[in-house]
């Protein structure tokens, strides 16, 4: 399996960390169907190194995008301050 993992993640309003999301991709199971490029462009962009920028949403966002992708190549877990 080649899998690559992206991290967001989110500060509180003091500063602090808030958690987040690791973006999960596995390149031997998408189809590149280009479901994620049409569902968060700034996320996926497949024009920019790396093509996965964890920072560019939200991570309800980010979660909802991965959900869609129909091969499962993508996948979330999510974090809370202090994990990783």
């Amino acid at each position: 399996m080649s899998r690559r993992d992206y991290v967001h993640t989110e500060t509180a309003q003091d500063g602090t960390a808030a958690g987040g999301i690791v973006i999960h991709w596995d390149s031997e199971t998408c189809i590149h169907s280009g479901v994620c490029l049409r569902a968060l462009p700034p996320v996926f962009n497949v024009r920019r190194r790396p093509w996965v920028d964890p920072d560019g949403a939200e991570t309800d966002a980010i979660e909802a995008a991965v959900a869609a992708c129909p091969s499962g190549a993508l996948a979330s877990t999510r974090f809370s301050a202090g994990e990783t």
